[in-house]
């Protein structure tokens, strides 16, 4: 596959990634108790393998546990990856302070000082 470059940025990845709602919270899927990071350190592995080094996570799924588990298989990794997570505009939370706020957690969870792509998770019709 011929890699594709994100919006104006010089990140090149392939057309596929690798998505890890499931990650940290496997009772959602019945899976049973819990994916982690045991588990999905195989496929992370075989991804990187197969070329795929896009991994999108969110601060939502698995309560945060997604971004903790992939932080961790990164921060091991020898090839550099790119790392996707997304902000979770509920009313409550939609200003730029909070914005801010939840992307300092999310670093946190992870254990990264940046993460290449940072996204609004999901349009909500009442913005305007």
């Amino acid at each position: 596959m011929e890699s594709v470059t994100i919006g104006r940025s010089d990140i090149k990845v392939l057309p596929m990634g690798v998505g890890t709602m499931a990650w940290g919270l496997s009772r959602l899927w019945g899976y049973g108790d819990s994916l982690d990071l045991d588990d999905v350190a195989p496929a992370f592995r075989a991804s990187i393998e197969a070329g795929l080094t896009l991994f999108d996570t969110a601060e939502v799924y698995g309560w945060g546990r997604s971004e903790q588990i992939l932080g961790q298989l990164v921060r091991a990794e020898q090839t550099p990856v790119v790392v996707a997570t997304k902000y979770a505009p509920t009313p409550t939370r939609f200003s730029p302070k909070t914005l801010g706020k939840a992307l300092d957690r999310s670093l946190r969870r992870l254990g990264l000082e940046r993460v290449d792509l940072y996204q609004i998770h999901w349009p909500y019709g009442w913005v305007k």
